[in-house]
């Protein structure tokens, strides 16, 4: 019975054992379950993080590179601008050095017989240019003359003139020449009308330098036209710039302007197509027309019909600030009538852009600026 009771303990002991080993082996089981999911959990966590640390590097690094490429894209942007700001001084230099060794050529060259035939028919035709150069030569001016030296041109000026294109040339020594540059992409040989031409520092610049065969030059005032002759001749270019007293405007007869010194004059208003067969000129033969606007001259496109119908000439339209504070909205109206004569329009005074339709004349006109008028070929007006 002992016995039976005895072994009977063992056994429960056993089981009592037993149990609480596979209680103490599930517990452990459990706990590396909890820790396996916990390391689970904890290495995708340490995935993400790396995942999006190395997404940051990458963008870091990106940006870096943009950020560097920027700056250099900024540096050369800047030195882009820097030389654009240089153009256009350089090429002033540059044309100042061509006039020099242009002027200096023509001395040297003298007047060839074409043009000395071209001169004497002038003086034929024109008391006014028979007179101002007999006076020039003898020195008889009956007014004061300003002058000055500009890549070894001599310049006479008014000296009493008040215009901004006296003040430029007498107080500054400068010519348009970035007009010039500009004009030259769009027109180049053919004959040049200069209406309204002053002492000549459009048309005696681009008769030296090539950019057109003869100028056609009117002047009324007085003052500036004897200077504007004595400019030609100091210059080597007589019988090249061929000027005349005239008033170039839409209607003929005789009429006063206002002369830049102060005070009013007579001279003969003459319109354009009248002007041409006057000079027994062939459109087809003309490829540049230079129009300084004044109070006086504001309908001139009306009677310039048959000229405004050959669609290979340029035409440049200045305009002074004088005038257009005087004059805008008849400036303006001027400017819409010529436009309609072209397709395109090119804004002076600046970078060379894209041409824009002629229609945005007005607006040019508008902002104070002068203009080119063209027309592009298959463009319809």
């Amino acid at each position: 019975m002992l016995t039976r009771l005895l072994a009977a303990a063992g056994v429960a002991r056993a089981s009592s054992l037993e149990r609480e080993r596979r209680r103490a082996a599930e517990v452990r089981s459990a706990e590396r379950a909890r820790a396996n999911r916990e390391i689970g959990v904890a290495n995708n966590r340490v995935t993400q993080l790396t995942d999006r640390l190395r997404a940051t590097q990458e963008r870091l690094a990106a940006e870096q590179a943009e950020s560097g490429a920027l700056r250099q894209a900024v540096a050369a942007l800047r030195g882009t601008e820097a030389a654009m700001a240089r153009r256009p001084e350089a090429l002033r230099r540059l044309k100042l050095a061509q006039l020099a060794i242009a002027a200096k050529s023509a001395r040297r060259a003298g007047i060839t017989r074409a043009a000395a035939r071209r001169a004497a028919h002038l003086a034929s035709i024109s008391a006014d240019y028979a007179d101002a150069t007999a006076r020039w030569r003898r020195g008889d001016a009956p007014f004061e003359i300003g002058r000055v030296a500009v890549a070894r041109l001599q310049w006479s000026v008014p000296a009493g003139a008040a215009d901004a294109r006296s003040r430029r040339i007498l107080q500054h020594a400068e010519l348009p020449l970035d007009d010039l540059a500009a004009v030259r992409e769009f027109a180049v040989g053919g004959v040049m009308l200069d209406v309204g031409a002053h002492v000549g520092g459009a048309a005696i610049p681009r008769v030296l330098l090539g950019d057109c065969a003869r100028v056609q030059a009117a002047e009324p005032d007085s003052a500036a036209y004897l200077c504007l002759v004595g400019n030609t001749l100091d210059n080597g270019c007589e019988g090249r710039v061929l000027p005349q007293r005239l008033a170039i405007a839409g209607s003929a007869g005789p009429g006063t302007v206002r002369r830049a010194g102060g005070g009013v004059e007579e001279v003969p208003f003459v319109t354009v197509d009248a002007w041409m067969t006057r000079l027994r000129m062939r459109p087809r033969t003309i490829r540049f027309v230079r129009v300084a606007l004044q109070d006086w001259n504001m309908d001139l496109d009306r009677g310039a019909v048959l000229l405004l119908k050959h669609r290979h000439v340029v035409w440049q339209i200045e305009i002074p600030s004088d005038v257009m504070q005087a004059s805008g909205p008849k400036v303006r109206r001027t400017c819409e009538r010529l436009a309609a004569h072209f397709t395109h329009v090119q804004p002076l005074g600046g970078v060379l852009h894209e041409p824009r339709p002629a229609s945005e004349a007005v607006e040019i006109a508008g902002a104070g600026g002068g203009f080119l008028l063209f027309n592009m070929h298959g463009d319809a007006r």
